[in-house]
């Protein structure tokens, strides 16, 4: 019959699962429950005309209601993002100020999609070859003045800042604010695309969307899109050469950030309950002196490829001395001639011997040196059993 086994200080992984299973239950259900968080929070931001902005200038309302009535609607970051979008999708642009010259050409040449500019006040000639921005303006009511079913059936809009001036013939003129100038203009573009310019980007703000006709006619230009891609100015960026690849933040949700913060929070809670548990760091006395076999291989490696023969027979002398002195209980800071008429008393060795291996000619040569360390272990063995009381 074999005998049970001893018990270990180290307890098993089971043991010690069982032992932390509270700890280890409340750290995955914060580690979940901070993944749901990340994936299913809405982000929000306070970028004006953002559709994640809740607040009095933010498109938030719009773009709920495009979203309940089937519409995809997500951030467009890059042209990249752009060129994701097709023929029966909308680009919604807006913070049109923020945008450079590059931006705008770059993003009317757009050939797969259709456009709709948010917001084109005091920006003259930035919109050619369509229209020219103008500063008249009106804080009345407009009528629609044209056959476009979004507008007409709209109805009249909440005032107008700023309007616009068509450079060609437009497809749709609307909401006319002086002689030839609109709060909003279409245009028909090469491979049947539009892209429309809408004067006043106020008439999208949860402030004053729900005035008069505002959410009737936004809903009714951007409800045919199946999808619609929304670009804030102030976050658009127009990848160069060097930059042009997508990047690990393009692919990562904004709201993770918040799952991995609430991850490593987790993780630091854990480590500190784990560690109180362990109770305070000791240090424990080591009944014998370890010395590292890495650092003593090390230093005799290198004291070989240097050929340091007479160092590595110093360090071995003096260690055999030392050892030598406190077996044989011999006084500390006793002389080489001394130490060695003393062992040679007590162990019975000449004492001509016992000189030439603690203090004799220092060795050439590797041979030399192995000689060396052979008396010198003898010397010490000889010393066993005959301690000096």
């Amino acid at each position: 019959m074999s005998s049970p086994s001893a018990p270990t200080a180290t307890p098993r992984i089971s043991e010690a699962l069982h032992q932390s299973r509270w700890i280890v239950g409340g750290f995955v259900l914060l580690v979940i429950s901070s993944l749901i968080f990340g994936l299913l929070s809405r982000p929000t931001d306070t970028n004006p005309l953002s559709p994640n902005n809740p607040g009095p200038r933010g498109a938030m309302a719009l773009a709920q209601v495009l979203q309940q009535k089937g519409v995809n609607v997500r951030n467009i970051y890059t042209t990249r993002d752009v060129a994701q979008l097709g023929e029966d999708d909308l680009l919604v642009v807006t913070g049109v100020a923020d945008l450079t010259d590059k931006h705008i050409s770059s993003l009317m040449k757009s050939p797969r999609t259709n456009l709709l500019f948010l917001g084109t006040f005091a920006q003259t000639n930035r919109l050619e070859p369509y229209a020219v921005a103008v500063g008249e303006s009106t804080p009345d009511g407009v009528a629609p003045r044209c056959k476009l079913p979004a507008a007409f059936e709209a109805g009249p809009l909440h005032g107008s800042r700023g309007s616009l001036k068509p450079l060609r013939t437009p497809e749709a003129a609307c909401y006319q604010v002086a002689p030839e100038k609109y709060a909003y203009l279409q245009f028909q573009r090469p491979g049947g695309l539009r892209v429309s310019f809408l004067a006043d980007a106020a008439a999208a703000e949860n402030r004053e969307i729900t005035q008069n006709s505002q959410a009737a006619f936004l809903l009714n230009l951007m409800l045919p899109a199946k999808n619609v891609g929304w670009i804030v100015g102030s976050t658009f960026q127009l990848p160069s050469g060097h930059d042009a690849g997508s990047g690990t933040a393009d692919v990562i949700p904004p709201a993770m950030t918040r799952a991995l913060i609430l991850f490593f929070v987790a993780l630091l809670v854990l480590a500190l309950a784990k560690g109180r548990r362990l109770g305070r760091v000791i240090t424990e006395v080591v009944p014998v002196v370890v010395h590292g076999a890495e650092t003593v291989y090390g230093r005799a490696r290198m004291y070989r490829i240097h050929g340091a023969f007479e160092t590595a027979a110093h360090h071995a002398r003096g260690f055999t001395a030392r050892r030598l002195g406190e077996r044989l209980h011999l006084a500390r800071g006793i002389s080489a001639e001394q130490l060695c008429e003393r062992v040679a008393e007590l162990t019975g060795m000449p004492e001509s011997r016992v000189h030439e291996a603690l203090a004799g000619s220092p060795p050439r040569t590797g041979a030399e040196l192995v000689n060396l360390l052979k008396n010198l272990n003898s010397l010490v063995e000889t010393t066993k059993g005959k301690e000096h009381k």
